[in-house]
């Protein structure tokens, strides 16, 4: 009896390890983890191990899907670490794609799903990327205003929260506009 008691208390503590932040290696996406789940909910994939770990969000808010990855990739143009992507369907026309993804080397585009790829620190910064995107979409000739716009707007959206929710507001109306312009 006690043989298995000992044995299911090793098989519990083993699986939270698996299924929980603490074991991840970097500093970064950890304590980002939190606030995470205080905005989406709880994640609903979690896994680490000694190669690292993930936890993915499906279908919360604007996002297709969000994933914070145990890895530290470091921007050369903010020189801040980066391990939380964000995946947003919409469409980019070809004609202005290179305008989009001109915003910053953290922006990607999948001309096949239709989804914008956005990898930054936090989420606040990813909502602004994701704006700014979808203002270039729409309107590539004000690119150059819209590029100025990103740090200054990426400094307001970690600092102002009224800011960062009126944002991703603004953000949820563009993609509906966007998704019945090009019927996604």
């Amino acid at each position: 009896m006690l043989l298995l008691l000992i044995v299911i208390i090793v098989l519990v503590y083993f699986y939270y390890k698996k299924t929980s932040v603490t074991s991840f290696r970097h500093r970064e996406p950890k304590e980002q983890y939190p606030f995470l789940v205080k905005e989406l909910g709880k994640p609903d994939l979690i896994y680490s191990d000694t190669n690292g770990g993930i936890a993915k969000w499906h279908n919360v808010q604007f996002y297709e899907n969000v994933m914070m990855l145990d890895e530290l990739i470091t921007n050369n143009e903010t020189g801040k670490p980066e391990f939380l992507y964000a995946n947003v369907k919409m469409e980019i026309p070809f004609s202005v794609l290179y305008h989009v993804l001109g915003l910053s080397r953290s922006v990607y585009y999948d001309r096949l799903t239709k989804e914008l790829t956005v990898r930054s620190h936090s989420l606040p910064v990813i909502a602004a990327h994701v704006v700014l995107a979808l203002l270039i979409a729409e309107d590539p000739n004000r690119r150059e205003e819209y590029y100025k716009q990103l740090e200054p707007m990426t400094k307001q959206v970690l600092t102002d929260s009224t800011y960062y929710l009126n944002l991703k507001q603004q953000i949820s109306e563009m993609i509906l506009i966007n998704h019945k312009k090009y019927s996604l």
